[in-house]
């Protein structure tokens, strides 16, 4: 929660207006769905007054997050996205944001892999991710195995978006 002001100005760099998510959704998928949340981490120097007052020590600053929630429908739509239904089998990612300043640099596929890692390992019970993206995204999700299901039937901002799905194995 303490970098949450943080996650909101990277939704609001990401989407446009009419698309961000809110402060307080966000903070709803912070407390409710915390399992679905991950945040990429950057060291950065002090600076300004803090340096000047001998204290050098790095900080981590939030550089990217993608937070998701879940749900017990198998598609999406604007109600099963809505809300953290906490013995759901699908994960919906809401939000993928890098920093500007990290963008092109391959910090979203290796946040995604690491994501499809820790949903693997701390959400057994998740048999399926999904989310929503735009046309010029489609490549980066099936650089990391997602498939097109066919246009979605959320649509919110002017633009049209893409359904995509990626299976998990089954757990024994």
């Amino acid at each position: 929660m303490e970098d949450l002001d943080r996650i909101v100005f990277l939704e609001e760099k990401g989407y446009p207006a009419d698309e961000a998510a809110s402060k307080e959704t966000l903070q709803y998928r912070l407390l409710e769905a915390s399992e679905a949340f991950m945040a990429a981490l950057q060291q950065q120097r002090q600076s300004g007054s803090e340096a000047e007052n001998g204290n050098c020590a790095p900080v981590d600053e939030v550089v990217g997050f993608i937070c998701g929630t879940l749900t017990a429908a198998e598609r999406l739509t604007h109600r099963s996205m809505q809300h953290h239904e906490k013995e759901g089998r699908t994960l919906c990612i809401h939000s993928v944001c890098v920093d500007e300043t990290q963008r092109r640099k391959g910090v979203a596929t290796r946040m995604l892999k690491a994501y499809l890692l820790m949903v693997q390992q701390t959400l057994p019970g998740v048999q399926c991710l999904r989310l929503i993206c735009k046309k010029d995204l489609v490549a980066l999700y099936s650089s990391v195995g997602f498939e097109i299901v066919g246009p979605s039937d959320v649509q919110h901002g002017k633009d049209p978006w893409y359904e995509m799905a990626l299976q998990l194995p089954a757990h024994y």
